[in-house]
């Protein structure tokens, strides 16, 4: 199978190009904007902004996966306290950009992985936070990733997964067959 995964310079991005190239026997594709510090010999890496609809359209276009993992994201709600719109560049336009060129593979695409964040949920009372609870998010970055979640669910239905940071857990679970 052939996988692009997001935010590759990222802990998470690269805690999964690590743990999933030294596990399987599938094409890993990383894209990030940022060099990645660390490289594992069995991902191909590629610099991309995915604030650019372009370059992620004519990447998605040429590698073709079958599932994509996105994890790139302006990670913190500091930042997004200071910068609402830079966050949502990064967070909803480059999640925006990515599911265009996903949408433009149909059927092809299997699969399609979105990495949210506990925030959306807001100050809860139990932790973790139960499924299905009410999304109820306090800071931009936290409005950016309940609407970044919103989009890939609503584009990819049955074939969209979420993650949430206390279900990574659910990372042992792909691929979807």
């Amino acid at each position: 199978m052939k996988f692009l995964v997001t935010g590759t310079s990222g802990f998470i991005g690269t805690s999964y190009c690590d743990r999933f190239s030294n596990r399987h026997d599938h094409d890993i594709a990383g894209i990030d904007r940022l060099n990645p510090h660390e490289r594992f010999g069995r991902v191909t890496y590629f610099s991309v902004d995915l604030r650019h609809s372009k370059a992620v359209s004519s990447l998605v276009k040429e590698l073709e996966p079958e599932v994509i993992i996105h994890f790139a994201a302006q990670a913190r709600v500091d930042p997004s306290l200071s910068s609402s719109v830079e966050t949502y560049r990064d967070n909803v336009e480059g999640t925006i950009n990515l599911i265009a060129a996903a949408e433009a593979l149909g059927n092809r695409l299997d699969r399609f992985v979105y990495a949210s964040s506990e925030t959306v949920y807001g100050s809860s009372a139990s932790y973790p936070t139960k499924e299905g609870a009410h999304l109820n998010p306090e800071s931009p970055y936290a409005a950016s990733k309940a609407a970044s979640e919103f989009l890939v669910t609503r584009a990819f239905r049955e074939r969209a997964l979420v993650l949430l940071p206390f279900e990574l857990k659910a990372l042992s679970l792909l691929p979807p067959h």
